[in-house]
């Protein structure tokens, strides 16, 4: 069965249809998306074209369908210890004070949310340190793990994951509460898994069958999906059910807005329940941050046909100066001064290839070469945080997340710079590449990644302040990390063939992929 075409009318209804149900709304850029992921649906029911399948959704009996829907188009990305600082917050300022008031008399007891807890990794995640943190016996710990999609419910209180997915365990833990379940698979224990209850929760439907109060909540990624109206109203119910000086977790690329009178900022993506009279809202005064070296999982390429996975760690001499320098916004064609800069400082260089994303805060530049690929540069001027990606196409077809994928080298890109202390209003970004090196049956591909890269940044309210696309010959491009300056450079025609060989084999993935109406590859 071929991919079925969808219309403008087709997917609109569909988009609608999804977000009155469920909240998320679906922007133009994910019609490939929605076609991909459906397109299984309409098979299961013999279908043979959206408008036999909005007309299933539309009858008494599409309400059973619409629950599979939604189970087919939620993202469900996760792993265990995902953003570590949160767990250290929840021991260090949750567990731990619940340990002292209990020495003194207090109860017992522990509550923790996980909203939006997809396959169950960050629940049990959460569960393992707080088990840890509180040995023994006579204590009362409870989690909630609640998500819309039933199947990543299932999948999470079976709790049995492969190899791969472990590996983000630290050893002595992974020793101590998972067993084997089959080659290449282990369960977590049930000692660990009995503390969970894992149960379905749309958060448009109202009310809530969530009571609270929790000592913690976890809720990343989640909302991001919503619009702002819906988003206001989750994180409202949200901070509702916190306990007194309970603490929320949220997503790098969400932010809690307006909510004062409830809770206050504890840190990045922390919030913690006050219990002091309203406060009002007061903007915020632009402030040094103390130097932080940054780690951030890194996808980068160790030659330009490899991509290996690790994790990279900043050198010490990428450091944030006293004070930011001013953004002068510049796209020049010229090359970069000299290493080094005023004051004798030394500036840490650093060549990324396809597949690489690198953040950090302080001078410092990153440099890449570019063909039919794009590199976003995106810096926080206040702050001196900047960085670059380079990915291949907005979606992968080989089945693996990595860097390559435009979709993750973006959440990557955005991830590290909020961690490293950038705030998202602040950002901008200038974009490179696109360029048609290759023969002209496969010139779809810069169409493909300009319409992309300009969709996504436009989304997510990032202003594109310079870029340099669909040029016919390849880019060096070296990015100024901590000013925002970007130099770049058109190679001669000369020096395309050094990267024509890797945009042909991206090529060639892309045209194995099925194809939309649009032409846009289909999500894996």
């Amino acid at each position: 069965m071929d991919v079925p075409e969808i219309t403008d009318e087709q997917f609109e209804w569909l988009r609608a249809h999804v977000h009155k149900a469920t909240g998320i709304k679906l922007g133009d850029a994910k019609r490939a998306l929605l076609v991909s992921r459906l397109t299984p649906r309409l098979r299961v029911h013999g279908l043979g074209s959206f408008a036999d399948y909005i007309w299933l959704l539309a009858r008494s009996e599409g309400a059973a369908e619409l629950h599979e829907l939604v189970n087919s188009i939620t993202t469900n990305k996760t792993s265990f210890f995902r953003e570590p600082h949160h767990f250290e917050i929840l021991v260090n300022r949750v567990v731990r004070k619940i340990g002292e008031h209990a020495r003194n008399g207090g109860a017992r007891r522990v509550r923790i949310w996980s909203a939006g807890c997809s396959t169950g990794e960050e629940v049990y995640t959460a569960a393992m340190v707080v088990r840890e943190a509180l040995p023994g016996l006579g204590w009362d710990i409870r989690l909630l793990a609640t998500d819309i999609d039933t199947d990543v419910l299932e999948q999470g209180e079976a709790a049995i994951y492969d190899e791969e997915r472990v590996q983000d365990i630290p050893c002595e833990l992974r020793s101590k509460w998972l067993e084997p379940a089959g080659e290449g698979f282990y369960q977590v224990v049930s000692e660990i898994r009995e503390l969970v209850t894992f149960r379905q929760l749309n958060f448009i439907a109202q009310p809530w069958s969530v009571r609270g109060p929790f000592d913690a909540i976890f809720c990343r990624n989640v909302v991001i999906y919503f619009d702002a109206p819906t988003q206001q109203r989750v994180y409202r119910g949200l901070a509702e059910r916190l306990g007194t000086e309970a603490y929320l977790f949220i997503g790098h690329s969400e932010t809690a807005r307006n909510l004062e009178d409830l809770i206050e900022s504890a840190g990045p993506t922390t919030y913690r329940r006050h219990t002091g009279p309203p406060r009002r809202s007061v903007a915020p005064r632009a402030s040094v941050r103390p130097n932080v070296a940054l780690r951030v999982r890194t996808l980068e390429s160790q030659r330009p046909r490899r991509v290996m996975l690790g994790r990279a760690i900043v050198p010490s001499n990428v450091r944030a100066s006293l004070v930011p320098r001013r953004s002068t916004h510049s796209l020049t064609s010229i090359a970069p001064r000299p290493l080094g800069s005023p004051g004798g400082r030394l500036v840490s260089d650093h060549v990324i290839h396809a597949g690489g994303v690198f953040v950090a805060k302080g001078p410092g530049r990153v440099r890449t070469l570019l063909g039919s690929c794009i590199a976003a540069c995106i810096y926080d001027p206040i702050a001196g945080v900047g960085g670059m990606n380079h990915f291949m196409l907005p979606h992968i077809c080989d089945g693996v997340q990595s860097a390559r994928c435009g979709m993750v080298a973006m959440e990557l890109l955005i991830d590290g710079l909020l961690k490293n202390g950038a705030q998202r209003d602040r950002l901008r970004a200038k974009v490179f590449g696109a360029s048609y090196v290759l023969a002209s049956s496969h010139q779809d591909i810069p169409a493909i990644n300009i319409a992309f890269i300009r969709q996504y940044l436009g989304e997510s309210n990032i202003p594109i302040i310079a870029e340099k696309l669909g040029r016919h010959h390849g880019l060096q491009v070296v990015f100024e990390i901590d000013s925002g300056r970007a130099f770049v450079r058109e190679l001669p025609a000369t020096d395309d063939s050094a990267i024509i060989g890797e945009d042909l084999r991206y090529a060639r993935q892309m045209h194995k992929c099925p194809r939309s109406q649009s032409g846009d590859p289909e999500a894996p």
